[in-house]
């Protein structure tokens, strides 16, 4: 409960950050943009209104004060700088400027900005000539009033509350529906630590989580898979050992009690030693499988497999004398993969092809394939699917690692190892993958 909690709010803090960080710009360039019109309408205001006392200037001139118009204050002067008339006079020190400025001024107009602490003015100043010159000068504040930037920030800030309100409830909810799938995942996944390989994980989401929940039910029927394979290996790896142990130890025994099971001490001596050396085999064979399982590969390592065949058929064909192990490859083929793997690989498929073979066995290499077939049975077609499984056994009854300690290699170097039938017999083909037809 707490990471779903947790969760939630980091997701309303961060919202609510972004909206606040959304909301502050908005407002300063909502009000920016607000003043900017404000000011130019302002001035517009100022030079209308000035344009109305130069128009009608002996009116204005006849009495000594008149009212503002739309904030624009304005004083007439003369060239003496006595006031005329005037709608409101400024400041004493503010006065004594513009009519420095005026005097100065040789243009007929001109318009001038001033600050006045947080507020801004906007001068315009215009000199008539005449017999008696007259100067007329027309000031209004631009800045925005207060009372308008007041209601322009309760605005954005109800519009905040608002929009925080419903973006919250939305980000809760999405919030809860999100912990509460993570939550599921995280069952799940407890429950595969504690080996439950018949846990569910159900819910429906086309998004990443969707896809990761997709890929911890597909870990899930792995390790189902593997500790059901481990089992099987296990179990058959004792019995295998256990055979052989048994009749070691009973011909032992029974030697040590002056009786020869077989006849002669000779005789009975050669059972041991025979099954001392498949006990031997069957071990050298499980430490080859786990040491291709952990191995790391090597993928800087590569090996001419055309001469490890033709190495492998010179040692092993005096071995199978009823039948004929044919190289058929002239050129070189560099597969990656260590000289003692491939030594391994192609001694293994020779061995399994020579229990089968009626004639002839024939191995072709190239750079993309390489193949080992026989003339023997054809494979049933449920021996298809796990004639690469650890100890299962064969037509003949026989089990072992061989084969799949082959596969393991090719899994190993991503390569692709596949038993087929084949118009007079079996074969086993290896394929290189795409990235490795690149890289060789």
């Amino acid at each position: 409960m707490r990471v779903q909690i947790g969760l939630r709010w980091k997701i309303i803090a961060i919202y609510a950050t972004v909206l606040i960080a959304g909301v502050l710009l908005s407002v300063n360039i909502i009000q920016q943009r607000y003043q900017s019109i404000f000011i130019e309408q302002k001035i517009a205001e100022l030079s209308q209104q000035q344009a109305v006392i130069l128009e009608n200037l002996p009116i204005y001139v006849a009495q000594p004060t008149f009212p503002a118009v739309n904030g624009v204050e304005s004083l007439i002067l003369t060239d003496q700088r006595l006031v005329v008339a005037q709608s409101g006079f400024p400041e004493e020190r503010l006065f004594n400027e513009l009519t420095q400025i005026a005097a100065s001024q040789q243009q007929p107009t001109l318009q001038y900005h001033y600050e006045i602490g947080a507020e801004l003015m906007n001068v315009q100043i215009t000199k008539v000539s005449g017999p008696q010159p007259i100067t007329v000068i027309s000031y209004v504040l631009t800045g925005v009033p207060s009372f308008l930037s007041n209601v322009l920030l309760q605005e954005v800030m109800v519009l905040f509350a608002f929009l925080f309100v419903i973006g919250s409830a939305i980000f809760l909810f999405w919030g809860l529906y999100l912990a509460r799938d993570l939550q599921k995942i995280n069952d799940f996944t407890q429950r595969i630590g504690e080996r439950d390989w018949q846990a569910q994980l159900t819910f429906r989401r086309n998004d990443e989580l969707g896809a990761v929940a997709q890929n911890l039910q597909a870990v899930q029927q792995q390790l189902a898979n593997n500790e059901a394979q481990q089992q099987r290996f296990f179990h058959q790896t004792s019995h295998d050992l256990k055979t052989p142990i048994a009749v070691i130890q009973g011909y032992a025994e029974a030697i040590q009690d002056d009786i020869y099971p077989q006849g002669t001490l000779d005789a009975s001596v050669a059972v041991i030693i025979h099954e001392a050396k498949a006990l031997n085999h069957k071990v050298e064979q499980l430490l080859s499988y786990a040491k291709m399982q952990k191995a790391p590969k090597t993928p800087q390592e590569v090996t001419d497999v055309v001469a490890i065949m033709q190495q492998q058929q010179q040692k092993l064909q005096p071995l199978y004398p009823q039948v004929a192990i044919v190289v058929l490859a002239s050129e070189t083929a560099i597969w990656p993969g260590t000289q003692a793997e491939w030594e391994q690989v192609i001694e293994n498929l020779l061995a399994n092809a020579s229990r089968y073979a009626q004639k002839e066995i024939t191995l072709t290499a190239t750079k993309t394939e390489i193949t080992i077939a026989n003339d023997g049975p054809k494979f049933a077609p449920d021996e298809l699917s796990t004639i690469f499984e650890a100890f299962v056994s064969g037509k003949d009854g026989k089990s072992g690692l061989g084969l799949a300690i082959c596969q393991e290699f090719a899994h190993r170097y991503e390569l692709q190892l596949q038993a087929e039938n084949q118009e007079a017999g079996v074969m086993f083909r290896f394929k290189k993958k795409l990235k490795n037809e690149e890289n060789l």
